[in-house]
């Protein structure tokens, strides 16, 4: 009885969710990206921000995406970002999980906007220098069309960088450095400047330096030093290229992004591109000059990840057996399910199923293929529903 149960809610599923006969395959190319973070090692813990970004997004109606993280980091937020928005936005509940999911839904449009998508906050333990690793899985995206797709994913890490002295109170100018996935062409890339432990500047020149592999394209005035004057050097080709703020009385004492650049990146290579700044000329409100102290960056271009995903395929047909093939399921257990529609009739023949074994081929014998349409789908158990792999179909 219960198998008969089984039966008949997967025969309302295929017909319900699945009954598009030609499945579209979709481009690879979407990517979710974890912006690695770096802070000095010192004493006690650090809150630090670190976002999800999205690029080359092909549109997405509802998603999940898995966070994992190091068992000595404490998630302590996940903030909604920019990207997405038009789809409402869900949190996995207790924080303290590990994986913590976040997931976006829509009603009927799907969303194409790139950017941040969310920004995790994490308390980090900074006594001992080492990588802290953030990995991500997009996990059932589907597009507009209601076609489940596989977007690429680049893991992340909060580095502690080594410090042979405690972290220092001083005024601080940091390059926020930026990592990118190995690719064809080139990327454009913002890299933050910011400022933190703010004694109050009056006035001061940023020089900025930058591998010649790079192109400066901009240099967009932030939201630290906004009581100043912000004045770019002249001509981006410039290098070093320099940055100036001015003041007339009072001293701005605010801390944060003082300058964002935005350079075009070679993604050929696998490499780091180095920008270096220098803090020259920097008054308080006294007119005195001191010296604040500067982190440099980069951009980093990491070696392309080919992921080998599972997949299914349609192979040899007769008058009344279809073969489907798979393609790296190593491992992964699930129900391979053939579907056979009537196309006279638009309506649905028959449903098969047979366990998936190992990367072997499958047969499925006894059916009517007059007028049909043959569709295949693997999904991971009859109780949930969940598809491992995009369905394929075929008309004999």
């Amino acid at each position: 009885m219960k198998k008969i149960a089984k039966t008949a809610v997967l025969v309302f599923c295929i017909m319900s969710m699945l009954f598009s006969i030609v499945a579209v395959a979709q481009p690879a190319e979407t990517t979710f990206t974890v912006i690695s973070q770096t802070i000095q090692q010192g004493g006690g813990t650090e809150a630090v921000e670190v976002p999800i970004e999205i690029s080359n997004n092909q549109g997405i109606l509802g998603m999940t995406l898995k966070i994992s993280y190091d068992k000595e980091l404490t998630l302590t937020n996940a903030a909604k970002g920019e990207a997405l928005s038009s789809l409402t936005f869900t949190k996995g509940g207790d924080y303290r999980s590990n994986p913590f999911n976040l997931v976006w839904d829509g009603e009927a449009s799907a969303d194409t906007s790139n950017g941040v998508v969310a920004t995790l906050t994490f308390t980090v333990p900074k006594g001992t220098a080492k990588d802290y690793s953030i990995t991500i899985t997009p996990d059932g995206v589907y597009d507009e069309d209601v076609h489940q797709f596989y977007p690429a994913a680049v893991n992340g890490k909060i580095s502690v960088a080594a410090s042979s002295v405690e972290p220092s109170k001083e005024t601080t100018f940091t390059v926020i450095s930026q990592t990118i996935q190995q690719g064809d062409g080139i990327e454009a890339v913002e890299v933050p400047i910011e400022i933190s432990n703010n004694q109050g500047i009056l006035g001061m020149t940023l020089k900025i330096s930058y591998d010649k592999e790079l192109t400066l394209t901009n240099a967009a005035k932030g939201e630290a030093l906004s009581s100043l004057t912000f004045t770019k050097g002249g001509d981006y080709r410039s290098n070093p290229f320099n940055l100036v703020w001015d003041g007339e009385a009072s001293a701005d004492t605010s801390n944060g992004v003082v300058a964002t650049l935005t350079f075009t990146v070679p993604k050929g290579t696998a490499k780091d591109y180095s920008i270096t700044i220098t803090p020259d000329g920097v008054y308080d409100e006294d007119v005195h000059q001191f010296y604040p102290a500067a982190v440099n960056g980069k951009i980093s271009v990491l070696s392309e990840i080919v992921e080998k995903k599972p997949a299914i395929s349609i192979g040899n047909i007769t008058d009344s057996a279809v073969t489907v093939e798979t393609t790296n399921c190593e491992g992964l257990k699930g129900i391979i399910i053939l579907a056979i529609y009537n196309d006279t009739e638009n309506s649905l023949k028959t449903v098969k199923m047979q366990s998936l074994s190992n990367n072997r081929d499958v047969t499925f014998s006894n059916l009517d293929l007059t007028n049909a349409t043959i569709k295949a789908m693997l999904w991971d158990s009859l109780d949930s529903l969940c598809p491992l792999t995009e369905s394929v179909s075929l008309k004999p």
